[in-house]
């Protein structure tokens, strides 16, 4: 699965890369096809649909800072160089990590902490190349 996860978010951020036009409007639109693709899915198999009022309230923090996130990697890849858009851009699964860790008091499994700092010492191999 984290591979695919992978291959998924290399090819989101290289068709990203192709884009032109307004960064906030382009990610805009690469969510919102992720929305209709996810809603489908949780339709199709049924899910339950129920969340709190505090639960809508981060989805739409997470969204609002997901399209951000999105729209700054389009601008810097449309006006800089890619690579050093794809260093920052490289840390996002670490700071998903994190994230987990402070948030939902989640355990770092060895795995989880190996492939944190693999992604770490990603970054300047990345920007060294």
């Amino acid at each position: 699965m984290a591979a695919l996860a992978g291959v998924g978010f290399a090819a989101f951020y290289m068709c990203m890369h192709q884009t032109t036009g307004s960064p906030i409007f382009v990610a805009a639109i690469g969510r919102i096809a992720s929305f209709v693709a996810t809603a489908v899915v949780v339709i199709a198999t049924g899910a339950p649909l129920a969340m709190d009022l505090p639960s809508i309230g981060i989805a739409m923090l997470a969204g609002f800072l997901d399209i951000s996130g999105s729209a700054l990697y389009i601008y810097a890849s449309q006006r800089g160089r890619l690579d050093e858009a794809v260093v920052i851009t490289s840390l996002y699964p670490a700071i998903t990590v994190l994230l987990a860790r402070i948030i939902l008091k989640e355990h770092f499994s060895r795995w989880k902490f190996v492939g944190l700092l693999a992604a770490l010492a990603a970054v300047p191999m990345i920007a060294a190349g």
